[in-house]
């Protein structure tokens, strides 16, 4: 088959037709230009016709169209050129050796082109519509060839609005503007919340639908509202019922209450894992001392002394209860005495001196102190120091005076007498209270052991001897405070008359006279 010879060269032309002069031309013009997103379709249409008449070997329209460029954010896209390499986007017009003909009235037939295009930016901007025509000629053969362009303006794409809702928090954004088709980095700005953190946005309140992370990056494509999410925060709470000291704990017993349904009786310190959500509330009742001696006085919450409440809103916040050791006073009852001793103040577990004694009582001596009124033999000595005599705070204790008889003294014979030769009366007195007992202690000169005979109260004896000879004789008198004794003295019973002799301490003299109470009267003797 011959090889076709083609001198007729194709042209696009752009806008709206134009006159045709002798040639055979390709007309287009877009007609509507659209944005989806990053998206830009063009929609135009091309025709052909001839006003050379006939020709040999003719063609006619164009070859094919080229949209954008590879530069510029867009991409370049062909149409009208077939997988194959044909060319489908203008009518072929030809003659086979004149065989074919069209007159120059023949209207060309139209193509219609949709094309599309991405951009890189939301703006506004432009791209280029190409045409391209196939020719050949016998010289240079088959060929494309670019002929004018034209400038496609589109419009900027559409803002798509983000709003938040703080559902609840206070800050944060409140809108942001992204674009549709193109992705887009969600602000970072977060609101806050009392007790809360803050868990990204959802497209429902209360942490439903989908979620978007601050910072993230995301595509919308309509306007749409996010919801801040929440997760509601815990802590944990410290509970210090200290000591006396101040410094050490479990020094109270509580009751403690929460109002998540916690209960807890007879506790000292916090329970084990004290972490509550926020604003939970907390009750602290029945609040005593679990020292013995020991005191509550207050706490660091609340005035209140029989009730702390509080609400879990800060970390480790800590509850302290207060106590102290109690005090008491010590007051001093003369127990029959006289005189003033002032009282004492006393702090539990505090070692401290009891008041000296003040108090006077005739005829008694002050042994020291007694809880017991009665008591005989004292608990506390006097100025002694002492500590917890009770454990009731601003308890009193009474103290009192513990007295003893005061012991004997001066005791002396008054009297002796012999009364034949077997029988001495005695008469004797002492100074002294209470006197419980006078005991006689009587023995031959000569003999070493004394025999003693019990007078009770009484102050005289006629004592019955057994010989005629000379007694050693003395008497002690008894009371609570001791027993006291007289001197020792010598009487000699002879058959006619008894010799009364006195010990000086180293020897025995004998008396020159002896003072005789008959009953009625004293009356001298001699005593030769």
């Amino acid at each position: 088959m011959e090889k076709m010879k083609l001198n007729i060269q194709l042209f696009g032309t752009w806008g709206a037709d134009a006159a045709f002069d002798k040639k055979l031309y390709g007309q287009v013009g877009y007609s509507n230009v659209t944005r989806n997103g990053n998206t830009i379709t063009v929609t135009w249409g091309s025709r052909v016709k001839s006003n050379y008449g006939t020709f040999n070997y003719g063609m006619g329209g164009c070859s094919y169209w080229k949209l954008g460029s590879s530069t510029g954010g867009n991409t370049t896209k062909y149409y009208g050129k077939g997988s194959s390499g044909s060319y489908k986007s203008g009518r072929w017009y030809y003659t086979n050796n004149g065989n074919t003909s069209r007159s120059a009235s023949v209207t060309g037939e139209r193509y219609d082109f949709t094309a599309t295009t991405t951009v890189s930016s939301p703006a506004a901007g432009s791209i280029t519509l190409e045409s391209w025509v196939w020719t050949y000629d016998s010289t240079s053969g088959y060929a494309n060839n670019a002929y004018p362009t034209v400038s496609v303006s589109y419009p900027a794409a559409a803002s798509i609005t983000v709003t938040f809702d703080a559902d609840g928090g206070l800050g944060g954004p409140t809108s942001q503007t992204f674009y549709k088709g193109y992705s887009g980095t969600l602000t970072s700005d977060e609101p806050y919340k009392t007790g809360y953190t803050f868990a990204g946005w959802y497209t429902s309140p209360g942490k439903q639908g989908t979620k978007y992370n601050s910072g993230g990056v995301y595509t919308f494509n309509s306007n749409i509202t996010l919801y801040a999410g929440w997760d509601i925060n815990s802590y944990w709470n410290d509970i210090n019922a200290l000591q006396p000291d101040g410094t050490t704990q479990n020094g109270l017993m509580f009751d403690l209450y929460t109002s998540d349904g916690g209960e807890w009786l007879n506790i000292t310190n916090e329970p084990a894992s004290f972490t509550k959500e926020y604003y939970t509330q907390a009750v602290i009742e029945n609040i005593r001392p679990n020292v013995t001696g020991a005191h509550y006085t207050g706490n660091s919450v609340s005035s209140s002394m029989d009730r702390i409440e509080w609400y879990f809103t800060t970390a480790n916040y800590t509850v302290s209860l207060y106590s102290a050791w109690n005090t008491y006073t010590v007051v001093y009852n003369a127990n029959g005495g006289v005189g003033t001793t002032g009282s004492s103040s006393h702090v539990y577990n505090t070692d401290k001196n009891l008041t000296l004694n003040g108090f006077t009582r005739s005829g008694y001596d002050f042994l020291g102190w007694s809880t017991d009124p009665s008591a005989i033999t004292p608990t506390y000595t006097n100025g002694q120091s002492v500590k917890n005599l009770t454990t009731v705070n601003n308890g009193t204790v009474t103290l009192y005076a513990v007295w003893r008889v005061t012991a004997p003294s001066n005791v002396r014979f008054t009297s002796t007498a012999t009364t034949g030769p077997f029988n001495i009366n005695l008469v004797w007195t002492c100074t002294g209270l209470n006197i419980t007992n006078y005991t006689i202690y009587y023995k031959k000169a000569e003999a070493s052991t004394y025999s003693s005979m019990n007078c009770g109260t009484s102050t005289s004896l006629s004592l019955a001897v057994d010989e005629e000879t000379t007694y050693d004789i003395y008497v002690t008198a008894t009371n609570a405070g001791g027993t006291a004794q007289s001197g020792v003295i010598q009487i000699t019973t002879p058959a006619d008359q008894a010799k009364v002799r006195i010990y000086t301490g180293s020897t025995w003299v004998k008396a020159k006279k002896v003072y005789i109470y008959d009953g009625n009267q004293w009356k001298i003797n001699s005593n030769n």
